[in-house]
């Protein structure tokens, strides 16, 4: 059986990066074979998984980005109380060019997955292609082989882990955690596991002494470090801006300070610098393959960067005296899209934004808070990963015209500047960037040149229409 194609209500929900997909049988007893069905029938009959159209959601490892996938199901039941899944069939959902709800052909499918009376099996379903319309980076994604571990705790709720991953992106997903639905039972927000629900973090209380140079602290359980710059001179009455300026992946605070030079700007600028680190394992590893916490839908205290933003913004102001209607954010790279981030999740702490190869996963709210963009990318070979970003990399020229299409549509002011140098950032904008952030208090979304930029913008940035 292949998917129905008349039904393609699931396509409408979500767009993904990746796809995966595992159905398993509860344990139930019967004389012979007995093939799944509604699992509202007679209470006396056997009842297997509901035959038919389901919904999978995985929250992919480190990044926490939730994935919607399409599954077919054909099962059987066995007089023992194990089953066989006799047939799955995969498709990935997302929109096409039109923004359109899309659902890919079958991508793969499997025969004969055994499954033990208690209700848990394993499972592989071989390496596939995840098609452009269904990422979120523009691209197709290439997968290996997913190596599935489940259990059916329900005739209608099945869970379990998935391992893979994305080479391109030099990412692994082992741990992928996943919950599969019948589609007429799936859940707002997808859930993608049976337990655990989601964890909240409580803000820092006690905050350490913060020095120029490296900083400590304990923030959402993870032991985090950023690095400060303090300007010369006298503190301003209303107190000192701040600047958050946040490295791309595999970076680190000192390589974003030293790329940009934002810090020979700190005592001319008359601003505190700020440089934070991804967070680390004690082994060295990252914590979030994609360094920052962008592409989880965690909005609040339950993403441990928003949590590490909003208490360095609470021990700065606890420290020095900062300017609360100054706070900005800027980054790079995987920094780009977490500022990006910050400027939708975090507007009402920041005056201004400024994220350089940045871009937003999600679907954009509606009562997104006003305040100004720069937005600033290198041109159509601003990519990243795979092939230069062609076989399964991040698209970041895309991305831009997306991020400057929702501004425009919410009427924020935004600068846009195509440097056309591929995926750096420029020290040329550097100074525009502090001339940018510094000329807005929070609150405020005007022009405040009167339809010129600055000479100090380079002739390639433009007040977006």
């Amino acid at each position: 059986m292949s998917f129905n194609t008349r039904n393609r209500s699931c396509a409408a929900l979500l767009v993904t990066v990746l796809a995966a997909t595992v159905i398993a049988l509860p344990a139930c007893g019967s004389d012979d074979g007995t093939k799944g069905g509604d699992a509202g029938g007679d209470s006396t009959t056997p009842v297997l998984l509901e035959d038919g159209e389901w919904v999978l959601g995985a929250s992919l490892a480190g990044i926490g980005l939730v994935l919607p996938f399409a599954v077919h199901i054909d099962s059987t039941l066995a007089a023992d109380g194990s089953g066989t899944i006799d047939l799955f069939e995969l498709a990935c959902i997302g929109k096409d060019a039109d923004g359109q709800p899309f659902q890919s052909d079958v991508l793969a499918s499997a025969t004969a997955i055994a499954v033990a009376a208690d209700g848990t099996f394993k499972a592989t379903l071989p390496a596939f292609t995840i098609a452009a319309e269904c990422s979120t980076i523009s691209n197709p994604v290439a997968v290996t082989d997913w190596l599935i571990e489940g259990t059916v705790t329900a005739p209608d709720s099945i869970c379990g882990t998935i391992d893979t991953t994305a080479p391109l992106l030099s990412m692994d997903f082992a741990g992928t955690t996943f919950k599969a639905v019948p589609e007429d039972d799936l859940a707002d927000p997808m859930e993608t596991a049976c337990e655990g629900g989601t964890k909240v973090y409580t803000p820092i209380e006690s905050c350490p002494v913060l020095i120029p140079g490296g900083n400590k602290l304990v923030s959402a359980e993870l032991d985090r470090t950023f690095d400060v710059y303090l300007p010369s001179g006298a503190t301003p009455t209303a107190g000192w801006p701040v600047v958050f300026l946040f490295h791309g992946l595999g970076n680190s605070a000192e390589q974003i300070v030293d790329v940009t030079g934002m810090d020979t700007l700190v005592s001319e600028g008359g601003f505190i610098l700020i440089a934070p680190e991804g967070a680390n394992n004690p082994d060295g590893t990252q914590v979030n393959p994609g360094e920052w916490t962008a592409q989880a839908p965690a909005f609040g205290l339950d993403n441990r960067d928003l949590v590490f933003f909003d208490d360095m913004v609470g021990c700065a102001a606890k420290q020095w005296n900062i300017d609360g209607n100054r706070v900005y954010a800027a980054g790079m790279s995987a920094g780009g899209l977490f500022t990006t981030f910050l400027g939708v999740h975090r507007a009402e702490v920041l005056a201004a934004t400024a994220p350089f190869s940045g871009g937003y996963f999600h679907a954009w709210p509606d009562d997104a808070v006003q305040h100004p963009w720069m937005v600033s990318w290198g041109g159509p070979d601003d990519k990243w990963g795979g092939d230069e970003g062609g076989a399964a990399g991040v698209n970041f020229d895309t991305l831009a015209a997306q991020l400057l299409g929702f501004l425009g549509d919410d009427g924020m002011f935004t600068v846009s500047c195509n440097h056309g140098q591929k995926h750096v950032w420029p020290k040329e904008l550097t100074k525009p960037a502090w001339d940018f952030l510094s000329a807005f208090k929070r609150g405020e979304n005007a022009d405040p040149w009167g339809g010129k930029l600055p000479d100090s913008f380079p002739s390639y940035c433009k007040i977006a229409d």
